[in-house]
């Protein structure tokens, strides 16, 4: 065996460890696979600005939020996040945990409930890494920042420069890739009837209660504003 060190391994070998952790983590704690959440506001099919992450295990990690410079500074950020809470409460989730650096303005989470639980510094050098939490409540979600201006009107949005497929292609961040290799591997498997049983998913359930439903309809509340508004 020879022990490498590679510069820029090859994204289906980094799926291959992930798929490895992931299913032992799975099968040591019962939770089923994660399942991704996106909420994304487009124009055209162009991304404007979006939230990105996942659901697993009663928990909603996200990994990226991110607006267009154009539209900074209206409150679409914040009702991105808190859309996607709203709809990681849907899922069942308790709670909401993510990761960012101290240069990318950590007070936008602490005004919005977040408290820091972890910190790394001198990383990258100079400044600090630090991780997020929220706890989730239904009146939590029910609050979406009503005096925050809106957003650009349609016709700002329209005017402004789309991402073109390469810079789009480059935003996409390394989880992501890997989740891409892994699904086309698992495909490749499927199609020669190698594919081994999928885990159970982290899916929402019918609502059985009156506050499951009430979520539901907050999550669609929330969507709703960010898309039209």
């Amino acid at each position: 065996m020879d022990l490498c060190v590679e510069d820029s391994p090859d994204p289906l070998v980094a799926a291959l460890l992930e798929a490895q952790v992931r299913r032992e983590t799975v099968a040591a704690c019962g939770h089923g696979d994660d399942v991704e959440l996106a909420v994304l506001v487009r124009d055209g099919g162009a991304v404007r600005a979006g939230v990105y992450g996942w659901t697993w295990g009663g928990c909603c990690e996200l990994e990226s939020l991110w607006v267009e410079p154009s539209l900074r500074g209206q409150g679409l950020g914040s009702r991105l996040l808190a859309t996607a809470e709203a709809a990681a409460l849907v899922r069942g989730c308790h709670q909401v945990v993510l990761f960012t650096y101290e240069l990318q303005a950590p007070g936008f989470y602490e005004r919005r409930g977040y408290e820091i639980v972890g910190r790394v510094d001198d990383y990258p050098a100079g400044a600090a890494a630090l991780w997020f939490r929220k706890r989730l409540s239904i009146d939590a979600a029910a609050t979406i920042n009503d005096g925050v201006p809106p957003p650009t009107n349609g016709r700002a949005i329209r005017n402004a420069d789309p991402l073109s497929p390469t810079r789009a292609a480059t935003a996409v961040s390394g989880r992501v890739a890997r989740r891409q290799a892994r699904r086309s591997d698992q495909e490749a498997s499927r199609q020669v009837g190698q594919a081994e049983p999928a885990a159970p998913e982290d899916a929402p359930a019918e609502p059985e209660d009156a506050d499951t439903a009430k979520l539901q309809q907050l999550a669609q509340l929330h969507s709703q504003r960010v898309l039209t508004d």
